[in-house]
C-alpha cells in the first residue's frame, strides 16, 4: 500500500496552491480539510488518451485526396 496522502487546511491550500498543484503532477494526491476533516481530495489526472476501440475516431480524422 502507497503512503498516505499529505494533508492541508483550507488555508495553507489557498496560500500553497502553487506547491500543491506542483506536487500533484508529480504524481502525489493532495487532501484538503476544513476544522481537521478532510472534504476534498486533488489528484493528478491520467495523461494518457483512453481510446474506446477501434473506429474511435470515426469522423473526426479526415484525410486529404491526394
Amino acid at each position: 500500500m502507497g503512503e498516505p496522502a499529505v494533508q492541508f487546511n483550507i488555508h495553507e491550500a489557498k496560500t500553497q496552491l502553487s506547491r500543491i498543484i506542483e506536487r500533484v503532477e508529480h504524481g502525489e494526491e493532495v487532501i484538503i480539510s476544513r476544522a481537521g476533516r478532510p472534504v476534498a481530495k486533488v489528484v493528478p489526472l491520467p495523461t494518457t488518451v483512453r481510446r474506446v476501440g477501434r473506429g474511435s475516431l470515426a469522423g473526426r480524422i479526415h484525410r486529404a485526396a491526394d
